[in-house]
């Protein structure tokens, strides 16, 4: 009968490290994401700078050589309003993937934290145990605890 308790805890130790071992590798998926979606905003904006850059040296060097068209004047106001138009919703779209992310890690900690604090104290659990049959004592609180 010992046996197939020690076989139980076994089991339920084993299946409690599977749950741990995976919500830790999706709440380090959701973390990658974002950073990787944050990464592509700030190149998004960079090269939507970078456009606008080139549309006044361009916008320039056409009024240093001639003069431009009413036509001309709207198209580049037209380009300029679309890489801007452009630019807010590539951001926007990664803006949604982000908040995505931060509601699966959000989840992932509701889930991992209860589970982390089971583990947590069935190991500070294991390891009373061995002091307590060592004769020895394990501080729960620290050292710089003030117990009333």
């Amino acid at each position: 009968m010992g046996n197939d308790q020690s076989m139980n805890i076994d089991q339920y130790t084993n299946n409690d490290a599977r749950k741990h071992e995976e919500l830790r590798l999706l709440y380090e998926t959701a973390h990658k994401d974002i950073q990787d979606s944050k990464y592509q905003q700030w190149k998004v904006t960079s090269y939507g700078l970078l456009l606008f850059a080139a549309l006044i040296v361009i916008t320039n060097l056409i009024l240093v050589h001639s003069q431009i068209s009413f036509a001309g004047k709207l198209a580049l106001c037209l380009l300029a309003l679309l890489v801007l138009a452009f630019c807010i919703y590539i951001n926007w779209s990664l803006q949604q993937a982000i908040n995505i992310a931060r509601t699966r890690m959000k989840m992932i900690r509701e889930s991992f934290i209860p589970a982390s604090r089971e583990i947590i104290s069935k190991e500070l659990s294991d390891k009373e145990e061995k002091f307590a049959d060592s004769g020895n004592h394990i501080d729960r609180h620290g050292p710089n605890s003030q117990r009333g």
